[in-house]
Order: C-alpha cells, then sequence, then structure tokens
C-alpha cells in the first residue's frame, strides 16, 4: 500500500496474504494458453488452460497514473488487450482465428480479491440463453466439470 501525506510517499509493508491475494487471474480455455503482465511493465506471467496464477501490481503507484492488466492469448490476432480491473462483470469477448470460436472475460469477486476470468462459455452469473443447442448444453457441463480441476501456476 502506498499513502501520501503532505508531499511524502509512505510505502505500508505487510504480510502476502496468501488466501487473499489482490488478484486473480484465471484461465478457464480448454486449449488457450494465455499470458498477462502490468501495462507497459511486461513482466509476463503465462497461465495454461484449467490453471490459475495469484498477482499483485509491479508497480504499486500504477503506469502513468493508470492500473492496467494487458493480457495475450495464443490464436488472438490483435495482440495484447488491456483492461482495467475496476468494474465487475464481462469485460470483452475475444474472437479468434477459428471461425465462431470466441472467448470472453469478466471480472469477479471473491471476498477482497478481484478474480480476472478467460473462458470458453460466458460468465457462468449471467443466465444462459434457453434457446441454447443441446451440444452447447453439454459442452457446458463438461467445461464445468473440468473447471473443478483447476491448478494454480
Amino acid at each position: 500500500e502506498v499513502r501520501a501525506s503532505d508531499g511524502t510517499l509512505f510505502v505500508v509493508i505487510d504480510r502476502e496474504h496468501k488466501k487473499c491475494p489482490p488478484f486473480k487471474i484465471i484461465n478457464r480455455t480448454a486449449l488457450d494458453m494465455m499470458r498477462f503482465c502490468q501495462n507497459k511493465v511486461y513482466k509476463w506471467t503465462i497461465v495454461p488452460p484449467y490453471s490459475m496464477a495469484t498477482y499483485s501490481w509491479d508497480q504499486p503507484l500504477g503506469i502513468d497514473g493508470k492500473f492496467e492488466i494487458a493480457m495475450e492469448v495464443q490464436g488472438d490476432n490483435k495482440g495484447a488487450r488491456t483492461y482495467k480491473l475496476d468494474d465487475y462483470g464481462n469485460l470483452d469477448r475475444i474472437a479468434l482465428l477459428k471461425p465462431d470460436r470466441f472467448l470472453y472475460v469478466y471480472l469477479l469477486a471473491e471476498g477482497p480479491t478481484k478474480v480476472l476470468v478467460i473462458s470458453d462459455l460466458p460468465n457462468p452469473d449471467v443466465v444462459i440463453d434457453p434457446r441454447s443447442s443441446a451440444a452447447e448444453q453439454r459442452k457446458q457441463e463438461i467445461h464445468m466439470a473440468l473447471l473443478q480441476k483447476i491448478n494454480p501456476v
């Protein structure tokens, strides 16, 4: 934590809370390798499919006063995308090179931890359209079963 008072910056150092990190990045995709870093810092962390990583800012004062995550997904031809971790909910839908294949990016909370998720499926807190095909519903069931096996990086 960094505090400013009367022109002086105070850096407050506390023990790491392993059960409550500031951020978690979860890759809930079946096939897609992804990596992330604080935007413009370029200390990339790779997160394989069905894995997660904990994270805190590399530059606690931000870069140019901004706090953003840069994320790249294998198969996304647009390169790194940036996300502010201020607003919860759906952040992005990524169209991959393969036709009709999308990945979804959303932010949720687990207690004090902000969780950035990239997934083959939309945010599970959003109601699935009942008009989904049986194949799409089966895909989600399989996906949810695999989520029980997420591994830390």
